[in-house]
């Protein structure tokens, strides 16, 4: 099989990828995590990004939405929803995430931690705050139409 026959297959997505980061704004996000990975504000891996939540570190955290066994991140949106300065959003690809990253594996999370006020990075990262909040809401908002 070729590359271009693995770039063409379709990308199944688990039941609980919402919010999910639309194609065009997946873009924004996935460059904060390579600008953010070389001034050392990106955590890799399910184990590095729980324990950042747990010690109440604020950032984003970004998902795959096509992990599989969906197990393995089930747990992370919630602890995200409870801790009020960190919020969540998923990306279709685990592939894309784990090359954002500068891995040669796929990559189910990443936490981009929230840069200080003067840093350079600063400002596309409030840019991906934005998108993050937006499609959030746009979620809770399908939610309240469903109703």
């Amino acid at each position: 099989m070729s590359d271009n026959e693995s770039e063409s297959t379709p990308v199944t997505l688990s039941p609980i990828a919402n919010p999910l980061v639309s194609d065009k704004k997946t873009k924004r996000v996935l460059k904060l995590v390579k600008k953010g990975l070389k001034v050392k504000y990106t955590l890799r891996g399910i184990k590095a990004v729980n324990k950042a939540i747990r010690k109440n570190q604020s950032g984003i955290v970004i998902l795959a939405g096509d992990s599989a066994p969906i197990d393995i991140i089930a747990h992370l949106p919630g602890l995200c929803e409870e801790t009020k300065n960190v919020s969540f959003a998923f990306v279709k690809s685990k592939q894309d995430l784990g090359t954002a990253v500068l891995s040669k594996r796929p990559c189910c999370a990443v936490m981009i931690l929230q840069p200080a006020d003067g840093d350079e990075l600063r400002s596309l990262y409030d840019k991906v705050a934005k998108v993050v909040k937006r499609a959030s809401s746009k979620d809770d908002e399908d939610e309240e139409d469903e109703e």
